[in-house]
């Protein structure tokens, strides 16, 4: 009879087991699949109560849990429960026999009611909207709680757990905690009990660090016995719950490791996916999970299998190309059976490992956009993100997104709304719309924002120039409640967000950001020190402790930075005038050996710098020169004007450049701004490259957008003009004359006084004058000593101009003192220097018997004459001008300063004036002269 009993016992445990079976696979759970039905009851004394024949008296064997013998009320109770059909029915069998049911009867209507609810959604249904129901069980399982063993408790914690996945319900907390205080009495666990424990406790989100510390030291103690499965699972629950346990999952990696080839893919997934999620590195057993022991089994994994793996080895930076192309291969051919969280994994893992795989991003275009109404909000962030890590072009994904984003823009945590503004920002894609709405959202939200989410939203902003000032100002408050938990990498694209947008940030953010730079300042890699420089710099707050410590560190860093990074760097030292010349000398040997790799705006910005700071590098200028040379027809109107004022300002003369400047300055006058030009202007004339040709293209683009130049750029124009010697036609002189007046007061003194003496260069119209000199007048008479030697000089030529050439009488101008203070500084202490060509000339004469005196000083005019020409026993005399090279421009011209010298003498001195030019003086050249001279004495 007992041995019928047995039999009949297994052939029921069979068949319950295929239910059991069935409805796990029915409801596809993903990483379980536990035999439990039985667990509790696997003595034969046990099966042979439980299951017996069909006599319903109570066998008086009793059954021993954890040292407490009761004896089975009935024989047919398990039977019963089996045979439910409905949960109804279990609760209503649990309320009629409450005080009768043991703790593995329990158990078993966890169990079943788990299985009913996988394949009856009706039940789901009505457990989902009445949890309440559940409460004859729950309180039978309180009652019970006490005297249950290991099996029981790991069986019913179990089917809790899968019932309310199932139902997605929460069970009572108070449940649970009756169940976890019951398993820290219970002295041991079998490794199947154990792990199906963890994941019940790990499904419900329970975190139980005690239990899990227990379990964690039992799976240390038995890791030989607890199997792939057991392995895979206990992983899992510890990482799900966040208990962590570097022992035991070090143990865990070895034990993974040494038997590798008896995971099934499942489980190898999940432990990878568990040793990534804590982050706990074990590139021995990463490393042999890509080799093609595993690839090779790659054709067998499922979906989540894949997404879970490729996740694990980019979490961890572990790279396994081989690995990731053979899942990728396998991902193409299995698209559509992706869920989109399985492919949004996959792809962020191929972008965070800089994977490049064109391929899968083109597949999964498509398939994107058919599901992406469904996708969640985290899925859809990833997936874009991913798209934009790679740089790969999705116009019509982005759309699609930015669609459904905006629709249920609310629904987005603060990391995803971040992550979906930077991914637009990365890859260009401006959604005015989405941006507006995104803004009023994350003010709302912005307490919720951590220091990277705040600072990728502001990059994001910044980036795609969308201002939006209200954001801007809210942050500013996060931002300084949160600066301590800054990074350095979250720090500079903050203040690169407010430099870049020009919001004026208060000076108590720039402070605090200051000081958290300064205590951080060691962490920050080269492109962050570049661009935090560049922001305290655009934004004007650059203190001098500060930038001590940026230079210092820069300088220890300077071989790592970027052709980019330098010039930014640079810029930033120039623009605040911060004086290093030891990290100028150190970054001109580094960008010359760079030099080839940089582009047309860094070398015209690291020029322009160097050129600022007035700081001589002839091996840096020299070594541009060829490639400034090759590549000038690609430079844009402000690396043309910045690379020819460098050259300009620090006098390096190369005419190469200027000829190869000038015809694009012409084909791209049109994208000039106006301080372009007048900068360009300003460097031709400063080298004396006279280029006619620019300057009368020019003419039109000064007279057509005069309003739009600054007092600056009116005055160097007008100058450029006059120093090139290049006649100005009346309307330009009249337009430039115009705006100045309306300007008058913005302009310094060098201006006022360049434009002056421009006038007198040019011979314009003294009239245009009177308004420049009277403001001139004015500032002299407030203060007689505020204008500089030079300055002196430049007036007493313009008078000269005003008052003799033209003879101008102005009843209101008493000009007499200033021009007598002009005329005195103009001839006093004025360096003579004689060239060789002029004591030529000088012996020349007087080997022809003329008188000669040298160094003359006109009374007239101040100018001093080279040389004062006479006939012995005559009293007339010619001036002579010897006029060496620098008299001219590249093209032969005279210069604007000869040209007025010379005027001025023939027009106000009392003598005939003689000019050679150096290349007219021959060797033998005394025949020339008499002739010269003679001619001016008839």
């Amino acid at each position: 009879m007992r041995s019928s009993r047995l039999s009949l016992s297994l052939q029921v445990a069979k068949k319950l087991n295929k239910q059991r079976l069935y409805a796990t696979r029915k409801i596809g759970t993903p990483f379980l699949d536990n035999c439990q039905i039985f667990r509790a009851y696997n003595s034969n004394n046990e099966q042979s109560g439980f299951l017996g024949g069909s006599h319903s008296r109570p066998l008086h064997r009793s059954i021993r849990q954890d040292g407490i013998h009761r004896p089975q009320k009935k024989q047919n109770v398990r039977d019963i429960i089996q045979s439910c059909e409905t949960v109804q029915r279990i609760l209503d069998f649990c309320q009629q026999h409450n005080h009768e049911m043991l703790p593995f009867h329990v158990a078993a209507c966890w169990e079943r009611a788990s299985h009913l609810i996988a394949y009856r959604k009706q039940d789901a249904l009505v457990l989902q909207e009445d949890p309440g129901r559940l409460a004859p069980l729950i309180q039978t399982t309180m009652t019970t709680v006490e005297k249950m063993n290991s099996s029981a408790l790991s069986m019913t914690a179990d089917g809790i757990a899968r019932l309310c996945v199932r139902c997605r319900i929460n069970a009572d907390s108070g449940l649970w905690d009756a169940l976890e205080k019951r398993a820290m009495y219970i002295e041991k666990f079998s490794f199947r009990e154990g792990h199906d424990l963890l994941w019940a406790l790990a499904k419900s989100g329970r975190k139980a660090p005690a239990i899990f510390d227990k379990m964690a030291v039992e799976a240390m103690n038995n890791v030989e016995t607890w199997g792939s499965k057991g392995v895979s699972l206990t992983l899992w629950a510890h990482a799900k719950t966040k208990n962590y346990s570097p022992d035991m999952f070090e143990s865990m990696s070895q034990a993974t490791k040494m038997n590798l080839h008896k995971f099934k893919e499942q489980e190898l997934s999940i432990a990878l996916w568990s040793f990534a999620t804590m982050k706990h590195a074990v590139p021995a057993l990463f490393d042999v999970a890509g080799t093609n022991e595993v690839i090779k089994k790659i054709p067998n994994f499922k979906p989540q299998e894949l997404s879970n793996t490729l996740w694990a080895f980019a979490k961890l930076g572990h790279a396994s190309p081989d690995l990731f192309d053979a899942v990728i291969r396998e991902v193409i051919g299995k698209l559509h059976s992706f869920r989109p969280q399985e492919l949004s994994n996959i792809l962020w893992a191929c972008a965070t490992m800089k994977h490049a795989s064109p391929d899968l991003f083109d597949a999964a275009k498509p398939h994107i956009i058919n599901k992406i109404n469904d996708m969640k909000c985290q899925e859809l962030t990833i997936t874009l993100w991913s798209f934009a890590k790679m740089d790969h072009e999705s116009t019509e994904l982005f759309e699609c997104a930015t669609r459904v984003a905006i629709k249920k823009l609310h629904e987005f945590k603060s990391q995803e709304l971040s992550n979906l503004l930077w991914s637009c920002a990365t890859m260009d894609y401006t959604y005015p719309e989405l941006f507006d709405i995104a803004s009023r959202d994350a003010i709302q939200k912005l307490h919720t924002f951590n220091s990277q989410a705040l600072s990728n939203t502001l990059w994001s902003y910044a980036t795609l120039g969308h201002a939006s000032p209200k954001l801007f100002d809210a942050a500013t408050y996060e931002v300084m409640k949160k600066i301590n938990t800054f990074n350095s990498q979250a720090l500079s694209n903050t203040l690169w967000s407010y430099a870049t947008i020009g919001h004026a940030a208060s000076p108590e953010f720039l402070d605090a950001a200051t000081r958290v730079v300064g205590h951080k300042v060691q962490q920050f890699n080269s492109q962050e020190l570049s661009n935090t420089l560049w922001s305290f710099t655009t934004m004007g707050h650059a203190s001098p402790e500060l930038m001590d410590d940026i230079v210092q560190e820069v300088s220890k860093k300077l071989h790592t930075f970027k052709t980019q990074e330098l010039s930014n760097t640079l810029w930033s030292l120039a623009t605040i005038g911060y004086p290093s010349p030891e990290l100028f000398c150190s970054v001109s040997e580094e960008i010359v050996k760079k030099i080839n790799v940089m582009n047309n705006q860094e070398m015209s910005i690291t020029l322009w710098s160097f050129a600022t700071m007035r700081h001589a590098s002839s091996e840096l200028f020299d070594a541009a020169l060829p490639k400034l040379i090759q590549k000038m027809g690609t430079f844009n109107s402000q690396n043309i004007s910045n690379t020819l004022w460098s050259y300009a300002t620090m006098d390096y003369a190369s005419f190469d450049l200027f000829r190869a400047a000038a015809p694009e300055v012409i084909r791209k006058l049109d994208s000039f701004k106006t301080q372009e030009l007048s900068n360009t202007l300003w460097s031709c004339a400063k080298l004396g490259h006279a280029s006619p040709e620019l300057f009368d293209a020019a003419i039109q683009n000064v007279v057509s957008n005069a309003s739009d130049f600054s007092s600056q750029g009116l005055s160097n124009t007008l100058w450029s003009f006059a120093v090139v010697n290049h006649q100005v036609p009346p309307e330009m002189m009249n337009a430039v004359s115009h705006e100045a007046v309306q300007q008058l007061e913005t302009f310094n003194k060098q201006e006022m006084v360049n434009t002056l003496w421009s006038l007198a260069v040019l011979d314009g119209s003294p009239q245009l004058a009177i308004p420049f000199i009277r403001w001139i007048l004015k500032r002299y008479q407030e203060d007689e000593n505020c204008f500089s030697s030079v300055e002196l000089k430049q007036l007493h030529q313009t008078l000269l101009w005003f008052t003799s050439e033209h003879a101008n009488s102005e009843d209101t101008l008493d000009l007499t003192k200033m021009a007598d203070k002009c005329y005195l500084d103009f001839t006093d202490g004025e360096e003579l220097n004689t060239s060789k060509l002029q004591t030529d000339v000088a012996t020349a004469f007087r080997s022809l018997g003329y008188n000669v005196q040298e160094e003359v000083v006109c009374d007239r005019t101040g100018y001093s004459i080279d040389l004062i020409v006479s006939r012995k026993n005559d009293e007339q005399e010619v001036a002579v001008e010897v006029d060496g090279p620098s008299h001219f421009l590249d093209d032969g011209t005279p210069t604007g300063a000869t040209t007025l010298k010379h005027r001025q003498l023939k027009k106000v001195g009392e003598r005939p004036l003689l000019s050679l030019p150096h290349w007219k003086i021959p060797k033998k050249k005394e025949k020339m002269l008499e002739r010269e001279i003679e001619s001016l004495f008839s």
